[in-house]
């Protein structure tokens, strides 16, 4: 299972929120998403999935909905693998910011 967290900015309702939802989980693989809206902010989404999902993917999805990720130092992925992992996506890697 892969967990990652990002920011969504811009989100202002609960239409959009389902907008964005809409789109992340008709991702390939993805098992659950969450959002915490934060109107007009930066709205921490978590990502859970089976598999290890692209930033790029991530994104255009996001922007299908009709908005933007946040900066790439945003961005934060954690794997946890029943057995260990193969791989991880190390492009997607990088630290978690708080915000």
């Amino acid at each position: 299972m892969t967990v990652a967290t990002f920011v969504v900015e811009g989100l202002t309702c609960g239409s959009c929120l389902a907008e964005v939802l809409e789109e992340l989980r008709a991702l390939d693989g993805v098992t659950g998403v969450a959002v915490d809206l934060v109107k007009g902010g930066l709205s921490p989404v978590t990502l859970t999935s089976i598999t290890v999902l692209g930033a790029v993917e991530v994104r255009a999805a996001v922007r299908r909905a009709g908005f933007v990720v946040a900066g790439p130092d945003r961005w934060a992925l954690s794997c946890t693998h029943e057995p260990p992992p193969q791989r991880c996506s190390p492009t997607w890697a990088s630290p978690r910011v708080s915000t």
